[in-house]
């Protein structure tokens, strides 16, 4: 594996983790959703949501063949007995509730199907590495109908008026993985594809950059794509120097508590500085 990706996968490793209540194992926190392009991969929880929603589907659709099934053929039987037809209620009130609960459990967590409606239109391309969708904590939240009603929050609009929006507002990153092993990056290992569409997810209120490890050093530095652009317009030199990435880089801290085998990262402070709740 090159050094790029295996930092890049690094990253993602180094996502916040809770304990699963279930299985007593850790995993990637399941308010965070992750997407590493081309092909999105979707947080352990949420795969195993739809898999075991794919079974039940499986499991009320044939229940409700046989319940059809029976309910023709007792009908057949009465018809041609001279009895009385079945009453139209019983087998829905049967139906219903299980179809309720089937469409309540195939539903995609509120916030996530929240944050593609309200969050943000953009979709990185294939030349972003990693993308990343996280509850915001900048905001207050409110229960539109009492406990446990769906979250709405609360926004100013264009006029200074306070409004309420549907769902649970999110943070989302564009990252660009970069790993060297001097102490600079030479300013075209940023492909300008890659910058493009960091930009265009900056437009769309993403925070959009590069993380960079230098590896001689062990450090991991975010730049955001504004202040990127801003060193290479500068002109002063061909790559941007670890000296520079301290003064106006963000850092993520090694997590050396938690890399006794592998090199992790304080990836749960680095959300939380641009305002993510984790």
């Amino acid at each position: 594996m090159k050094p790029g990706q295996a930092f890049e996968q690094s990253l993602l490793a180094s996502l916040p983790r809770r304990r699963n209540s279930e299985t007593g194992k850790l995993e990637t926190d399941p308010l965070i959703f992750h997407r590493k392009s081309p092909t999105p991969p979707r947080p352990a929880p949420v795969r195993e949501l739809v898999n075991e929603t794919r079974m039940l589907r499986a499991a009320v659709e044939g229940a409700e063949k046989k319940i059809l099934g029976a309910i023709v053929d007792e009908g057949t039987r009465r018809h041609f007995a001279g009895e009385a037809d079945l009453p139209v209620a019983p087998w829905a009130a049967v139906l219903d509730p299980l179809r309720a609960a089937l469409a309540a459990l195939t539903a995609e967590p509120e916030w996530i199907a929240q944050a593609d409606k309200y969050g943000s239109s953009f979709t990185p391309g294939a030349g972003v590495d990693i993308t990343i969708t996280a509850p915001a904590a900048s905001w207050k939240v409110h229960q539109s109908e009492g406990e446990g009603g769906p979250p709405v929050h609360g926004v100013y609009d264009d006029g200074g008026k306070y409004v309420l929006r549907p769902g649970r507002p999110v943070i989302h990153f564009s990252i660009e993985a970069k790993s060297v092993a001097g102490k600079s990056l030479p300013f075209d290992a940023l492909r300008e594809e890659q910058a493009r569409i960091l930009r265009q997810g900056r437009a769309a209120c993403h925070v959009a950059g590069i993380a960079i490890e230098f590896r001689e050093v062990g450090e991991c530095w975010f730049i955001l794509i504004d202040r990127w652009d801003e060193a290479v317009l500068a002109g002063k030199r061909k790559s941007l120097s670890l000296a520079d990435a301290r003064k106006i880089g963000v850092r993520i801290e090694e997590d050396e508590e938690r890399g006794k085998t592998a090199v992790y990262w304080r990836m749960g402070e680095f959300l939380q500085h641009f305002g993510a709740e984790v």
